[in-house]
């Protein structure tokens, strides 16, 4: 190899945003005639000096090759260097509050889960133990199912029109059934992707985790494997994807961890947009989250009541939750310096309710917005309501109005 390539960062770490800056190394001393670079299926044509600008705009995330073939008189040779790409923003962090719980057989350890219609359907994991079940939401008792060979370890699925797509943990393969009579109509092979892990599906293609940072998406009414996206936030690429769901445009994804959280990801180029924090939930079914065997796992979405139901394996609960923007440290910094600062009298119970029925962001303009002065949710402060609590209460113990507080904060 008489040829190398060097790049503008020594890690070969870049943001969306960043310009990345090729350039070529003779070995040897050899004259470059001309250079072609490839990067993510475009060509790049080298510039006086034989190197290349890149604005990384909307390219796709993760590990990625740029390649190079180098021309001169009397030789030809190829050349690559691996760049990481990360996104710029930092994912928003939500919170969760629960608007109905329902049964579930703590004996069923969920791998997928998704609405059709008003019909829930689960795939139950576990060798031996694998199950394709139809759901009645309201009682959690089982209204159909399939079992599965005892070799398999059911996994996510999917539904497609008339069709339930399954896949199995290391079997290889999926399967594929009517979904009035659960009969096996059909398999479909894995092809690079390691295991089975979840699915869900756009309106363009099927999404397919294996517990790596890929997404593979695979071909609708074939299955077969036609790419894949990595998974990445603003300081990493993450891994441990279970099971998925779709949801107005965005991946939904469990995340295998004792953090108990789902990702929501741009299908696109794989950035995590979003984290939610669910681990409060543990408390609710009495079970360790350290444990891997109950690990946070269950994701459906329904479009009919646009809400999103969790649940987890041998979970006794199945929740239908609401998901609340958490608020960002400086914005309640700047919240309790206006409810510290003001002399305007208001209503704060008022505010609280238009703030809900509005489903504003809570920032400080918002508010202002929302009553012409300084407010909070209650419901929306998360981890640090009992810090903000603490300095409520500080300040209203010497005030006469201490019946504008909610009953909540003092």
């Amino acid at each position: 190899m008489n040829f190398s390539l060097e790049s503008n960062r020594k890690n070969g770490i870049y943001r969306l945003g960043e310009t990345i800056k090729v350039v070529p190394k003779s070995i040897t001393g050899q004259e470059i005639k001309s250079i072609i670079y490839s990067f993510q299926g475009k060509e790049f044509v080298g510039a006086i000096n034989h190197s290349i600008s890149i604005l990384l705009d909307d390219e796709l995330l993760g590990r990625h090759m740029i390649s190079a073939l180098i021309t001169g008189v009397g030789f030809s040779e190829k050349a690559a260097i691996e760049i990481t790409i990360l996104n710029d923003k930092e994912p928003k962090t939500y919170n969760y509050s629960i608007v109905n719980t329902f049964p579930h057989n703590p004996n069923h350890s969920t791998q997928g889960l998704e609405f059709k219609g008003d019909n829930l359907y689960e795939s139950v994991g576990n060798y031996q133990k694998s199950k394709l079940l139809l759901k009645e939401l309201k009682t959690g008792e089982t209204i159909k199912e399939h079992n599965l060979k005892d070799d398999y370890f059911a996994e996510g699925i999917t539904i497609i029109d008339d069709k339930i797509h399954q896949l199995t943990w290391r079997g290889g393969i999926g399967f594929t059934y009517d979904i009035d009579t659960f009969k096996e109509e059909t398999t479909f092979a894995y092809g690079e992707s390691n295991e089975g892990w979840g699915l869900c599906h756009s309106e363009s293609h099927i999404f397919k985790s294996d517990g790596t940072h890929k997404i593979w998406k695979l071909n609708l009414k074939t299955l077969e494997e036609e790419g894949y996206i990595q998974i990445a936030t603003n300081t990493e690429i993450k891994s441990g994807f279970n099971d998925l769901a779709w949801v107005n445009g965005k991946i939904y994804a469990n995340i295998l961890d004792e953090q108990a959280t789902i990702a929501i990801i741009n299908p696109k180029n794989g950035a995590v947009e979003g984290i939610i924090h669910l681990k409060n939930l543990f408390k609710k079914v009495r079970l360790d989250y350290r444990n891997p065997d109950n690990t946070l796992n269950g994701i459906a979405y329904r479009p009919k009541t646009d809400q999103l139901y969790v649940t987890g394996k041998c979970w006794e609960s199945l929740f239908e939750i609401e998901i609340i923007e958490q608020i960002k440290t400086e914005e309640y910094e700047t919240l309790v310096y206006d409810w510290n600062n003001t002399d305007v009298d208001y209503d704060i119970e008022s505010t609280i309710s238009a703030l809900f029925e509005q489903r504003v962001k809570l920032t400080p303009d918002n508010i202002a917005l929302v009553y012409g002065g300084a407010e909070l949710s209650y419901r929306a402060l998360n981890g640090r309501a009992n810090q903000l609590a603490r300095h409520i209460r500080k300040t209203y113990r010497s005030r006469t109005d201490k019946e504008m507080v909610p009953d909540t904060l003092i």
